[in-house]
């Protein structure tokens, strides 16, 4: 993943609303609809910026749903932007926060492993998450408080964020990108 999102990030300056910012895979956006009172309270200094397929099935591989209707499900502005191995690098430099919230209910995607925090420090993203197994081992590893255990911290945090200085921010990316280019860097993991 080192190579794959090398940091581009530059700016940390936020202008008008704060660029929330989601990639994975269609199937899985619906897990963030379990988020929609969240949304809903942080629409006032948020926008949803969403990186994935333009299409991906709902209930069966036969019935598909575009992804820029299924924003509209959303209390908040969303954007959908497709996505694209190639140029996802230069996109995610241009968000302000990474969330990846993640639905408790879902057994399954709940222990899912912690690859995209890794992707989106190795970009030099800040980046909230659902308190899962996968990304509370590596909280314990980091000085950075990114878990979110209720409704009411991801507001907290989002709102802390957006607050924050561009500087502040900055130092934040700084330290999660070298602490994942310690811990999971291309050489770490070929050992």
């Amino acid at each position: 993943q080192e190579h794959e999102y090398p940091f581009l990030k530059r700016d940390y300056s936020i202008n008008g609303k704060m660029k929330l910012f989601w990639e994975g895979q269609g199937l899985v956006l619906p897990q963030l609809l379990f988020y929609k009172n969240v949304f809903k309270r942080v629409r006032d200094f948020c926008e949803l910026h969403i990186v994935t397929s333009e299409t991906f099935p709902l209930y069966d591989p036969f019935y598909k749903v575009r992804t820029e209707n299924f924003l509209k499900k959303f209390p908040i502005e969303a954007y959908y932007h497709k996505w694209n191995q190639k140029n996802n690098a230069a996109l995610f430099s241009k968000f302000d926060c990474g969330i990846i919230p993640l639905d408790p209910r879902d057994k399954y995607k709940w222990h899912k492993p912690a690859n995209k925090l890794i992707a989106f420090w190795f970009s030099g993203i800040p980046t909230l998450t659902s308190d899962t197994p996968a990304y509370r081992e590596i909280g314990e590893k980091t000085t950075d408080d990114f878990l979110c255990k209720s409704e009411d911290e991801w507001v907290q945090k989002l709102e802390s964020i957006y607050k924050m200085s561009a500087d502040d921010r900055k130092h934040i990316a700084e330290r999660n990108y070298a602490f994942v280019s310690k811990v999971f860097s291309n050489e770490e993991m070929d050992d």
